[in-house]
C-alpha cells in the first residue's frame, strides 16, 4: 500500500479511485481515440516543410545564402519573397511544437496506466537519431531528425518540472540563436563599414569556386554515389548548423510540452477565449516581425551583404515561431467551429472531429 493511500485510511478519507486503464500495457491508440486536430495539424506542418524545402532541394547546403540569382524572373522572386515571409522558418517550429505536445500525452497516458515509458521512449529516439542518419547520407542532408532525436533526450529532463519552469527555459532556448545570430550580423555590419575589414569577412565567408562547381555537377549531373559521396562530406558542415539552431528546437519541444499540460489542443472549449487572444496578438506580431525580416533578409544580394544575411535571419528566427503559434490556434479554432468542412478530414461525420480529453 502506498503512502499516500496509508495516509488517507488514516485520516478516514477513502483513496481516490485509479483510471479505468490503470494497469493495461501501453498500445497504440485506435482510429477513434486519435486526436484528430493534431492529425491536421502534422499534416500541415509537413506541407509547409515541404514547400519551405524545395527551394534547398535544387542546391548544395552550402550555397544557402544565395537566392536572387537563382530565378530567372520577378515572378519567381515574388513567390521566394512569399515563401520567406509565410513558410520559411514557420513549419520547423509547428513541428518542434507537436514533438513537444506528443510527448506530454505519451507520459500522460501512461502515468493514467501506472507504467514508466521512458525506457521506451528513448529506445525511439535511437531510432530516429538513426533514421535521421540514413536520411541525411542517402536522400537528403538537410535533415533534422538527429536534432529532433538529440533534443528528445534533454527533454526528458524536463518531464516533471513546473509549468513556469517550462516557459522561462522554453523562451530562453527559443531565443538563444536567434540572439547569436542576430549579434554577429550586427557586428558584421559595423566592421564592413571598414573597406579593408570588410574584404577580410567577404574572404573568411567565401565559398571555394572550384569545390561550388563540383558540388552543383555532383547533384545537377553526378551518379547517385556521388551525390552520397557529397552528403557525408557536407555532414561537417549541416551537423554544426544543426547543433547551432538545437536549443531552439528543445525550446519549441518545451512549449508543446507546456500545451500538452494546460490541454489546450485537446479541450478547446475551456481555451477558447485564450485561443482567440492568442490568434490576434500572434498573428499581429509574427505577420510584422517575419514581413521586416524577409525585407532584410532579401536586400543581402545573394549572400553578398553577410550583415544584412545574418540580421535578416536572426529576425525570422525570433519571428517565425510566433507565426505558428497564430497557424497553430487559427487551426484549432477553424476545427471547432467548422468541423465538417471536408478538407480536415477523411468523413464527412462531423462526430469523427469530437476530441476525446487525454
Amino acid at each position: 500500500m502506498s503512502d499516500s493511500e496509508d495516509t488517507a485510511k488514516d485520516k478516514g478519507v477513502s483513496p481516490p479511485p485509479l483510471p479505468a486503464d490503470y494497469g493495461k500495457p501501453l498500445t497504440p491508440v485506435l482510429e477513434s481515440e486519435r486526436l484528430l486536430s493534431l492529425d491536421v495539424l502534422r499534416g500541415f506542418a509537413l506541407l509547409g516543410i515541404l514547400v519551405s524545402n524545395m527551394f534547398y532541394f535544387a542546391q548544395p547546403l552550402e550555397q544557402l545564402g544565395f537566392r536572387r540569382g537563382w530565378w530567372l524572373g520577378p515572378g519567381d522572386l515574388e513567390a521566394d519573397w512569399i515563401s520567406i515571409f509565410l513558410v520559411e522558418g514557420k513549419f520547423y517550429p509547428l513541428f518542434c511544437f507537436l514533438f513537444g505536445l506528443g510527448f506530454s500525452i505519451q507520459m500522460d497516458r501512461a502515468s493514467s496506466r501506472g507504467s514508466d515509458c521512458k525506457a521506451k521512449y528513448r529506445r525511439r529516439l535511437f531510432i530516429l537519431m538513426g533514421l535521421g542518419l540514413a536520411h541525411g547520407i542517402f536522400l537528403w542532408d538537410g535533415d533534422v531528425l538527429m536534432a529532433y532525436a538529440f533534443c528528445g533526450f534533454a527533454l526528458l529532463l524536463f518531464h516533471n518540472r513546473k509549468p513556469l519552469t517550462l516557459s522561462i527555459w522554453a523562451g530562453a532556448l527559443i531565443l538563444l540563436p536567434a540572439v547569436l545570430m542576430l549579434s554577429l550580423g550586427l557586428v558584421i555590419m559595423v566592421l564592413s563599414r571598414n573597406a579593408e575589414l570588410a574584404r577580410m569577412i567577404q574572404e573568411v565567408f567565401a565559398e571555394d569556386p572550384q569545390s561550388s562547381l563540383e558540388l552543383s555537377k555532383a547533384y545537377m549531373i553526378g551518379s547517385y554515389a556521388d551525390a552520397v559521396f557529397h552528403r557525408i562530406r557536407e555532414l561537417i558542415i549541416t551537423i554544426p548548423v544543426i547543433l547551432f539552431y538545437a536549443p531552439s528546437f528543445l525550446g519549441l519541444f518545451l512549449l508543446g510540452c507546456l500545451a500538452g499540460r494546460k490541454r489546450i489542443t485537446t479541450e478547446m472549449a475551456q481555451n477558447h477565449r485564450f485561443l482567440i487572444r492568442i490568434l490576434i496578438l500572434s498573428a499581429s506580431v509574427g505577420l510584422v516581425g517575419n514581413f521586416f525580416g524577409t525585407w532584410v533578409m532579401m536586400s543581402a544580394n545573394m549572400g553578398e551583404d553577410l550583415g544584412l544575411l545574418f540580421t535578416g535571419t536572426a529576425i525570422l528566427s525570433i519571428f517565425g515561431p510566433v507565426l505558428a503559434v497564430a497557424y497553430i490556434a487559427g487551426i484549432i479554432l477553424l476545427i471547432a467551429h467548422k468541423p465538417s468542412l471536408s478538407i480536415l478530414h477523411r468523413s464527412r461525420r462531423p462526430d469523427r472531429w469530437l476530441l476525446p480529453t487525454i
